[in-house]
């Protein structure tokens, strides 16, 4: 036979048979719809994950049935499909559920895309540069200058830059991205690139915002300073007031990021340490007109507290004389959230927007979050609750992890059989890791059960990381060049 005389039940355990598919005399010439051909060596017949497959030494290829003339190799590949559909009932409900919370926040993820996002609020024809929101519709005339400069500072200041690189083209004098390692796109030969350190500014901060500054004094009565500026940029860009070094404001920086202090308490007091926050730069831009175009990672889009408010003049003492000032937000956490629940719904999903963001510690507002979806839910058809906002996390442990990873631990402890959790960061990097976030569920509980993993123990030391790293329950995009906040993702059968 063909399987050596197993039946199908074997097909469960992975294990490989010899097929010989040399053709039968009379059909040496005939070529089969994959491409292979009568001469097709020796082949193997062999499980690729859990997915039947044939090997030879020209590669790997899917049954087909037009493998030769025998009909029971046919009749063995439907048995063993057919055998695989019903071993895993249960494991591709729970794949397919974790799937869908995937793909809702890749569609909440693609709205705020930061090149699409200068797309869609700008518009040029002719001199007439137009920008509308929403809530604000400006026009510049372009022939007013003689030179447009850029100053883009935060994780999505490279796409925000090819953004505004596709509209305006050769118009760009120059321009200055000021960004972190890794979210970096291929920028056209008017933009110089610097790296600063985040979430603790260094030496690098330092060089990058005193070359901010330098384009910025550069800009004369007859030019344009269009600002794109996104989060991280506080510690990206970081010039320390005269009287504090760098190594007080480091030590300031790290203590107030394991305090679980919100991001508008940290940047209140970066923006009273440093020579560009808090509107200073406007400092340097001034006598020129500025136009900031702003995505917003801050929950209540403040803008004030959006790269601690480069362009916002809001601290004490008289502001800066500038003669045109325009802040625009062009991106938020609410363009994502209804993207998602466009998504959640295409997907048949009764959906719910949370109606204030998420703040305060991650683990508390996991179960803030659980208990609202389930207030929500109705159970005669599957529900899907989402919300957003950026929580923080008091450091007790020596662990590693960020916010939204914390958040699906707290939720793991929680979280009932039919629910699927997810919290994720759309900058793709949840605190000093390379994961953007986890998932919370009753199969990844099981995981770690039976890996011998206590998911309260590794909460208790800020071990997040750890825990879905070794049970499989991270979320990893890779760095995305936008960044508004965090999503949470609750799906109920």
């Amino acid at each position: 036979g063909l399987f050596d005389g197993r039946d199908h039940h074997d097909f469960g355990n992975h294990r490989a048979a010899d097929v010989d598919t040399r053709s039968r005399p009379g059909s040496h010439r005939r070529r089969d719809r994959c491409g292979g051909d009568g001469g097709f060596a020796r082949e193997r017949f062999v499980f690729l994950g859990r997915l039947p497959i044939f090997r030879s030494r020209r590669g790997y290829r899917l049954p087909s049935i037009h493998d030769g003339d025998d009909d029971r190799r046919c009749r063995r590949v439907f048995l063993c499909v057919a055998s695989l559909v019903c071993d895993l009932k249960e494991e591709t409900v729970a794949t397919g559920f974790k799937e869908m919370a995937e793909s809702i926040f890749l569609a909440g993820l693609r709205r705020v895309d930061s090149r699409e996002l200068i797309d869609r609020v700008l518009t040029v024809e002719g001199d007439r540069l137009e920008v509308q929101t929403d809530s604000q519709s400006i026009t510049l005339d372009l022939s007013r200058y003689d030179r447009i400069l850029v100053a883009a500072v935060g994780k999505a200041a490279s796409r925000m830059s090819l953004g505004l690189h596709d509209l305006l083209g050769l118009r760009i004098s120059k321009g200055l991205v000021v960004t972190k390692e890794g979210h970096l796109e291929k920028l056209p030969f008017q933009f110089e690139v610097v790296f600063g350190s985040h979430p603790v500014p260094d030496a690098s901060s330092v060089a990058a915002a005193e070359k901010l500054v330098r384009l910025c004094t550069d800009a004369g009565p007859r030019d344009l300073v269009i600002g794109l500026i996104s989060g991280g940029g506080s510690s990206l860009a970081a010039l320390p007031v005269e009287g504090i070094t760098l190594p007080e404001k480091q030590a300031v920086t790290r203590r107030l990021l394991a305090s679980g202090a919100s991001i508008t308490e940290i940047n209140s007091v970066r923006k009273r340490i440093s020579k560009i926050k808090g509107g200073r730069l406007l400092e340097a831009i001034q006598p020129a007109d500025s136009l900031n175009l702003i995505l917003s990672d801050v929950a209540g889009d403040d803008l004030r507290v959006i790269a601690s408010g480069m362009t916002v003049p809001h601290l004490e003492g008289p502001p800066p004389s500038i003669r045109l000032l325009h802040n625009v937000i062009v991106g938020s956490n609410q363009h994502a959230l209804a993207a998602a629940a466009e998504k959640a719904r295409s997907l048949g999903f009764e959906t719910v927007i949370a109606t204030e963001p998420i703040v305060g510690e991650a683990r508390e507002a996991a179960h803030a979050i659980l208990q609202s979806a389930a207030a929500t839910r109705d159970r005669s058809r599957p529900a899907c609750y989402l919300a957003g906002g950026e929580t923080t996390v008091t450091i007790r442990g020596a662990g590693k992890g960020g916010r939204n990873q914390e958040m699906a631990l707290a939720a793991l402890l929680e979280v009932p059989p039919d629910v699927m959790f997810l919290s994720a960061s759309t900058d793709g990097g949840d605190g000093p890791t390379d994961a953007a976030g986890a998932f919370a569920s009753s199969e990844i509980l099981e995981r770690a059960r039976q890996l011998g993993l206590d998911p309260r123990e590794y909460l208790d030391k800020n071990d997040s990381y750890s825990f879905f790293e070794a049970v499989g329950g991270h979320l990893k995009t890779g760095p995305t060049n936008t960044n508004v906040c965090d999503l949470q993702i609750v799906l109920m059968r």
